[in-house]
C-alpha cells in the first residue's frame, strides 16, 4: 500500500506522520475553540510530537547505538535539568511545569527525528515539502477568507486571523520557512525552479503584507547569506522580492500594523517617532524585564513561563518578545549561556561543512533566530515546533556513538503525556459554563491551566469574587479578572492593570 507514492511500512509511517503534522496543527487548532489561546495550543504540538515518538519507537528500538554527539546532548540535558530546577523553585511551578515538559518533549522529538533521518535520509525532502505545503495551504485559506468577506479592507485581521490568535504568529511561520524557497531554487529541474520562484514570490508577498519588522530582518539576513553563497540565483531572488512587493499591494487593509509600506508614514515631516516606538515598545519591555530578573532571581531565574504571572505585569504582556530576555528571565545566566553557545557552535560547524543542502535548510534557523531576538518565535508552540523540525534536518549526521537511552526517554514521554492529559482536561473544562465546587478547588490546587471566566457567568457576586481571588494568583489575566470584582480597590486595580 502506498500514500503519496511512498510505501507504507514501519520506517515510512513516522515520516509521513511528521510531514502531515504542520497542516494537522493548523486544522486541529482551528477545529477546537478551547485550544485557541496561545498557551493551550501547546497541547496540540505536544500530542503531535508524542504521536511521532510513539510511531518512531519501534525503529529507534532496533538501533544498537545512537549516532549523536555526547557533548551536545550532555549540554542539552544539563540545560533541561537547570530549567527544571528553576521552575520547581519558582513561584508558579504548576504552570511552569507545563512549559518545561513541552521543552522536554521537544528535545526527545528532535532527537528521534535526527536518529531516524540518519538511517533514512531519503525522507528529508518529504518533511520539507510537508512544511512548504502547510504555508501554501494557510495562504489559500487567507485568500479564500479575503474574497469571502464583504469588507476585507476593514476586517480586524490582527486579532481575528485564521489558525492563530494573533496574525503576528503567522508572521513567525512565514519568516521561518520562506528560506526553504532557496533550497527549492537550487534544483536543476525547470519545473522545480519555477515552483521555487512562485513559492518565494508568494512568501515575500506575505512577509510584506504581514508587516512584521522582526520577520523581515530575519528574512533579509538569510537572503543576503544565500545570495553570497549562490550568486547565480540572485536575479531570481530579486525577481521574487519584486513580485511579492507588488502582490502585497493588491491586499491593502485598514490596519496600520499590516503591510510594511505603512511604515513609510514614520518618515513624514513632523512625526516625532523615537526608537522605542519604532521597536513597538520593546526597549522598555527589555529594560523592565532585566530589572525585575536582577532584583528577584538573578541566579536561577524565575522559572519556566513565570513572566506571564509576575506582579505587577510588564506592560500587560505574557512574554518579553525576545529569546535572549526570555531565557535569562526564566533560567538566569546559565539558562541563557548554554543554548546561546549551542547555536553558535552549530553555526560555526555549518560554515565549515560542505553539505550545501543542510546549509540551505539552516538559513531557516538563521532567519528564525534573528526574528526571535525581537519577538516570541520560540515562545509560541507552533513556531517552536517548526523551528525544531528544521533544526534537526539541518544538523549534519555524525559517526559518534552513545549508549541508547530509550527506556528513559519513553518514561519521560509517559510523564509528559499524563501532564498534558490533565492540562488539556483543565483547558476544556475552563470553557464550560459551570463546574462543580470540587473541580474548581482541585483545579485551583493544581493549576496547570486556570482560567475561570466562563464559570463566573450566572453566579452570585460572592462566588464571582471567590473565583476572581483564585485567578489573581493562578492566571495571567489579572487585570481582566480584578476589573470584574464586585468591589475593586482602586490601588489594587491600578497595580493589576499597570
Amino acid at each position: 500500500m502506498k500514500l503519496f507514492g511512498i510505501s507504507l511500512n514501519r520506517h515510512s509511517i513516522p515520516f509521513l506522520f511528521l510531514a502531515c503534522s504542520p497542516i494537522a496543527f493548523l486544522l486541529l487548532r482551528e477545529s477546537f475553540t478551547a485550544f485557541w489561546p496561545s498557551v493551550a495550543t501547546r497541547a496540540i504540538t505536544v500530542f503531535l510530537e508524542l504521536g511521532f515518538i510513539a510511531l518512531a519507537t519501534l525503529s529507534i528500538a532496533n538501533l544498537k547505538q545512537w549516532n549523536i554527539s555526547r557533548r551536545y546532548s550532555a549540554l542539552l540535558i544539563i540545560w533541561l535539568l537547570w530549567a527544571g530546577l528553576s521552575t520547581v523553585l519558582g513561584e508558579h511551578p504548576w504552570a511552569g511545569i507545563v512549559r518545561w515538559f513541552e521543552l522536554l518533549i521537544s528535545f526527545i522529538f528532535g532527537l528521534f527525528i535526527y536518529l531516524l533521518i540518519q538511517q533514512s535520509p531519503q525522507y528529508k525532502n518529504l518533511i520539507l515539502y510537508g512544511i512548504i505545503s502547510a504555508l501554501l495551504f494557510s495562504l489559500i485559506c487567507y485568500i479564500g477568507l479575503w474574497f469571502a468577506l464583504e469588507d476585507p479592507y476593514s476586517y480586524k485581521w490582527v486579532p481575528s486571523s485564521p489558525f492563530f490568535n494573533n496574525i503576528r504568529h503567522y508572521g513567525y511561520f512565514v519568516g521561518t520557512v520562506l528560506p526553504l524557497g532557496y533550497w527549492l531554487l537550487e534544483s536543476h529541474e525547470k519545473d522545480k525552479r519555477l515552483f521555487a520562484i512562485l513559492y518565494l514570490s508568494l512568501s515575500w508577498g506575505l512577509a510584506f503584507w504581514l508587516g512584521g519588522r522582526g520577520a523581515l530582518l530575519g528574512i533579509i539576513v538569510a537572503t543576503i547569506i544565500y545570495m553570497i553563497i549562490s550568486t547565480k540565483n540572485i536575479k531570481w531572488v530579486l525577481l521574487s522580492i519584486l513580485i511579492g512587493a507588488i502582490l502585497s499591494q493588491f491586499f491593502v487593509v485598514q490596519s496600520g500594523s499590516l503591510n510594511l509600506f505603512h511604515l513609510l508614514a514614520w518618515f513624514n515631516p513632523g512625526n516625532d517617532i523615537d526608537l522605542n516606538q519604532i521597536s513597538a515598545n520593546r526597549l522598555k519591555i527589555y529594560q523592565d524585564s532585566i530589572s525585575y530578573w536582577w532584583s528577584n532571581a538573578p541566579i536561577l531565574g524565575t522559572g519556566a513561563d513565570a513572566f506571564r504571572y509576575i506582579m505587577p505585569s510588564i506592560t500587560g504582556i505574557s512574554q518579553p518578545h525576545s529569546i535572549i530576555i526570555q531565557l535569562i528571565f526564566s533560567y538566569g545566566l546559565i539558562g541563557l549561556i548554554i543554548p546561546l553557545g549551542l547555536i553558535i557552535l552549530l553555526s560555526i560547524r555549518q560554515s565549515k561543512l560542505d553539505n550545501r543542502e543542510n546549509s540551505l535548510i539552516f538559513l531557516c534557523i538563521i532567519s528564525a533566530a534573528i526574528h526571535a531576538l525581537t519577538d516570541g518565535v520560540l515562545y509560541h508552540a507552533f513556531g517552536l515546533f517548526i523551528v525544531l523540525i528544521l533544526l534537526t534536518l539541518s544538523i549534519p549526521s555524525t559517526k559518534k556513538e552513545t549508549q541508547p537511552l530509550l527506556k528513559t526517554t519513553l518514561l519521560l514521554s509517559v510523564l509528559a503525556l499524563m501532564t498534558y492529559i490533565i492540562f488539556s482536561a483543565q483547558v476544556v473544562n475552563s470553557k464550560n459554563d459551570s463546574a462543580s465546587d470540587n473541580w474548581i478547588e482541585w483545579n485551583a490546587k493544581y493549576p496547570l491551566y486556570f482560567s475561570p471566566e466562563h464559570w463566573m457567568s450566572g453566579n452570585d457576586a460572592a462566588t464571582k469574587d471567590h473565583l476572581i481571588e483564585l485567578a489573581l494568583t493562578r492566571s495571567s489575566a489579572k487585570c481582566w479578572f480584578y476589573s470584574r470584582h464586585s468591589d475593586p480597590i482602586a490601588s489594587k486595580l491600578k497595580t493589576y492593570c499597570k
